[in-house]
């Protein structure tokens, strides 16, 4: 689902294994066409 006009949307989520020390996230960013603008990722 697109933002409403003029916003952007942020989607994100996580996994981790059952060690709490492995875990990785990422999200991505979609203006109101559903077009990417960017996204990220990070390890903890």
């Amino acid at each position: 689902m697109s933002p409403p006009l003029g916003f952007v949307k942020l989607n994100i989520d996580a996994a981790a294994r059952t060690n709490p020390e492995d875990l990785a996230a990422g999200g991505l960013f979609r203006n109101d066409n559903g077009e990417l603008l960017f996204g990220i990722t990070c390890r903890a």
